[in-house]
This record gives structure tokens, C-alpha cells and sequence, in this order.
């Protein structure tokens, strides 16, 4: 995404975007797992652009550790299956609390995790 397109997308009169992460993961989804500091300044500059061009954001990490596709989630994913992918969502989702804490200005909704697909079965001990 650029300026421009942010600035065209607020000329047509939008005033509200999805900014999806599938392409570019806030989280790399191989060991170690760290933060894609890389993603994280991206979205420091969309929050910038959309702010400047008057046009509110909902975050969507879309994919994390844990998931194989980038799109959504699948029933196997190990997300579902391994509670490790879950402690590596919540760090995900502390930081981006910490980070944009304070970006009441642009942010307005969050996606939690995309197009959540877990079997509908019961679990004794969680998920």
C-alpha cells in the first residue's frame, strides 16, 4: 500500500480501511518467531497516511504462527492444537497494544484473528 493509494481511496470517498497482513506477517511464522520489525514501520506509515487523509484503520494481523495459509485459518492448523501458538498471539497482540496504545485517532477496530476455522468439537482442556 502507498500514500497514494490511501489518498485516492479517501478522494473516492472511503473512509474506513481493513489493513491485512497476509503478505507481510507482523509476526514471522517460522522459529523464532520474532516481530517483522519491517511490517511494524509499514504500519507505522499507513496509520500515518490515513490519519493525514482523514480515513479510520482496523488492524488484521491475518496470519500468524501457527496457521499454514496466509488467507485464513484451517481446522489442522497447529494453532488450534499446540497452546505455544497461542502465547506467540498474545505477544503479538501486547505489542501491537502497547505500540498503538495511543492511536485512538486512526484505529478504530481490531481482527483478532482472521476467518477463525477450528473444528466445532468439544475440548476438555482448552481449544
Amino acid at each position: 500500500m502507498s500514500e497514494k493509494d490511501v489518498a485516492d481511496f479517501a478522494n473516492l470517498g472511503g473512509n474506513l480501511l481493513r489493513i491485512g497482513f497476509n503478505r507481510m506477517p507482523l509476526m514471522h511464522k517460522e522459529p523464532p518467531y520474532e516481530f517483522n520489525e519491517k511490517a511494524f514501520a509499514k504500519l507505522d506509515q499507513i496509520l500515518d497516511w490515513c490519519k493525514h487523509y482523514g480515513v479510520k484503520v482496523v488492524i488484521d494481523p491475518h496470519t500468524m504462527p501457527g496457521t499454514e495459509r496466509n488467507t485464513s485459518t484451517s481446522p489442522d492448523d497447529e494453532i488450534w492444537h499446540d497452546f505455544k501458538y497461542h502465547d506467540l498471539l498474545n505477544s503479538l497482540w501486547d505489542r501491537i497494544a502497547r505500540q498503538y496504545q495511543n492511536r485512538n485517532d486512526v484505529i478504530v477496530g481490531y481482527n483478532l484473528l482472521n476467518e477463525p476455522a477450528a473444528r466445532l468439537l468439544p475440548f476438555p482442556d482448552g481449544p
